[in-house]
């Protein structure tokens, strides 16, 4: 698992949002880029949230419970128009204060990218988990989680999620990579909105509002941006 702070910035060359290490530099935004708040720190103090989220303190372990979600609390939604092999299946699990908490079962990978598409896809103050191993895990947030089904034939290296929605995707929770560590990508083209998010057991993370366009063989090729914004704000209540 990363042990050091993260803080999101602008990359130029991706055009798009990324964590990246304290001591990268941001690249200024050109005219026919996604707009985006001017505070590219995730809080008040520098990177304080990333550092609550690379410096996670223990929790008490609780064994997950595997239970129907309700789509409108749960804050993730997967899309039922999308193919049948990139609607990841949405349960629960509970974190050591008793809160329910979106345990997603993420889809069968093509070459190394696991494609999930949702009709909404909102991390919340309890946070949320992207299961990504094949024979159960212990996590942070929801103690142990069993083994997804749909990754017999090996764990995602990256894990896109694909939001089709007219309004945009809230994070303000910690987003948990279950099992194998893998790069974790949010692509909204209505936005997203960041208010002291993070990750754990992510090895990249990467906020878009571009559409995502994939080659034959399942690696991503682009991603489109024609509207859409990202902002990013201090939490208050941390």
């Amino acid at each position: 698992m990363n042990k050091n702070s993260y803080r999101i910035i602008y990359s130029k060359a991706r055009q798009m949002f990324v964590a990246v290490a304290e001591n990268v530099r941001s690249q200024t935004k050109t005219s026919g880029q996604s707009e985006a708040s001017t505070q590219t720190n995730i809080d008040n103090t520098e990177s304080q949230a990333f550092h609550q989220l690379w410096q996670v303190k223990a929790l008490v372990a609780s064994i997950s419970l595997w239970m129907p979600l309700a789509p409108v609390y749960a804050g993730i939604v997967a899309d039922s128009a999308a193919n049948a092999a990139n609607r990841a299946v949405i349960g629960a699990g509970k974190n050591s204060a008793g809160t329910v908490v979106p345990v997603v079962n993420i889809q069968t990978p093509k070459n190394g990218i696991s494609h999930n598409i949702y009709k909404q896809f909102d991390v919340l103050a309890e946070g949320a988990v992207l299961n990504n191993s094949r024979q159960g895990a212990t996590t942070k947030t929801v103690g142990n989680v069993a083994a997804n089904p749909f990754l017999a034939t090996g764990e995602a290296r990256v894990i896109l999620n694909e939001v089709n929605s007219s309004a945009a995707s809230r994070f303000e929770g910690n987003l948990e990579v279950a099992g194998q560590m893998a790069d974790v990508i949010i692509a909204n083209p209505s936005g997203i909105n960041i208010k002291g998010g993070g990750f754990i057991n992510a090895n990249k993370a990467i906020f878009t509002t571009g559409k995502p366009q994939l080659n034959a063989d399942g690696s991503i090729k682009q991603f489109t941006v024609d509207q859409g914004k990202i902002t990013v704000s201090a939490n208050p209540n941390s």
